[in-house]
């Protein structure tokens, strides 16, 4: 009888401390898993700010590409031509020359004379379109801006989007994770429940024995601490009320 006893004490003792440390360890995976939890809320919240972010990106890269085929179009309905209004200006002013120094016949006259109107025209029609490439190279200018602008919003939106799939990424390991560790934690859950049904089992085994070899059953810490609360209590309201108090009840006040 008194082996059994002792093995079931045994037994108990190895159950209790499987029990703390199981406990333990659910409370260390309630961390991590808890951890876990918090970072994918953290990157979830960056993974969506970069979303948004490069939704806005996108649209401004429409405006962007609007105007830039706005632009375009713009430089290519104007024709480039070279044109040398400098050169067609000093033919004319020596033509004039050539009429006020010297004394040429009528027919050469009147030929002159047409020859400085059509250079006239010439000129004319010359500075318009230098005038035009100049708003054209102004255009192409714009242009080249605009592209740039345009450029620059689509590295944006690729190192934004890269980003925010990272983010994605490591939101997706970080789940995969949590439901391992959260197994993991109801593997635990389920030890520690068949561990203390167990524990409580083979109580009332040592109890059952215990009774029956006569043996007086060892009050748990909790129970003794209880017995010596209750003891101290009577103990200090006998003294309140002046009555005499036992050995016992000096030794609970000393307690």
């Amino acid at each position: 009888m008194e082996a059994k006893i002792n093995a079931l004490k045994r037994s108990l003792e190895e159950l209790g401390s499987t029990i703390r440390d199981a406990i333990a360890k659910r409370r260390a995976t309630g961390k991590q898993i808890a951890s876990k939890i918090n970072q994918t809320k953290e990157l979830r919240t960056e993974r969506n700010e970069l979303t948004d972010a490069v939704k806005d990106l996108k649209q401004q890269r429409r405006q962007q590409n609007k105007k830039l085929k706005s632009a375009l179009d713009k430089v290519r309905s104007i024709p480039r031509e070279k044109t040398n209004s400098a050169g067609l200006k000093k033919r004319i002013d020596d033509l004039e020359y050539e009429l006020e120094t010297e004394a040429p016949s009528y027919a050469q006259e009147q030929k002159m004379m047409k020859q400085i109107n059509t250079l006239r025209k010439e000129f004319k029609a010359a500075q318009a379109q230098e005038a035009l490439n100049k708003d054209r190279a102004v255009l192409k200018d714009d242009l080249t801006a605009t592209r740039g602008e345009a450029d620059e919003t689509h590295k944006n939106i690729q190192t934004k989007a890269q980003d925010s799939q990272e983010r994605h990424e490591k939101i997706i390991t970080l789940n995969k994770e949590i439901d391992t560790l959260k197994a993991e934690e109801d593997k635990i859950k389920k030890e520690i429940d068949d561990n203390t049904t167990e524990e409580a089992k083979q109580k009332v085994q040592l109890k059952k024995l215990m009774k029956e070899a006569g043996i007086e059953e060892e009050p748990d810490a909790k129970s003794l601490k209880k017995k010596l609360h209750d003891k101290k209590k009577v103990a200090e309201t006998k003294l309140a009320k002046g009555e005499k108090l036992t050995t016992d009840d000096l030794l609970a006040l000393q307690g």
